[in-house]
């Protein structure tokens, strides 16, 4: 009797044994991919951010007169043209509505 109490104890140690593997494989696998979506959404951002440079160059705007238009700070606006902060949806109509086109079409611009 008490060698079926040892293996049940032995069964249950390899089970949480395997469970901690498990879940250490996933936490892995979770942090890999948050990597490759952070690369992902930085190779995002720095291409919006030239694009929408590219655009207020072409369109003759200063820094100061682009960030009036979006109603956010000149420094918030050379971040995003750089690559090194997100633009939000809002901001993204904002730009659409002075160039006359959809936030899609942007996106489309940039491939």
């Amino acid at each position: 009797m008490g060698n079926v109490k040892f293996g049940q104890i032995v069964w249950q140690s390899a089970n949480i044994a395997i469970l901690c593997l498990v879940v250490a494989l996933l936490i892995v696998i979770m942090l890999f991919m948050e990597r490759k979506l952070r690369v992902k959404s930085v190779s995002f951002s720095y291409g919006l951010g030239k694009l929408l440079q590219r655009k207020r160059i072409d369109a003759g705007l200063s820094e100061r007169q682009m960030a009036k238009q979006l109603k956010i700070s000149t420094f918030a606006l050379k971040r995003i043209e750089r690559g090194r902060a997100d633009i939000t949806l809002y901001e993204m109509k904002c730009l659409g509505d002075f160039y006359g086109s959809s936030i899609d079409d942007i996106i489309k611009e940039m491939n």
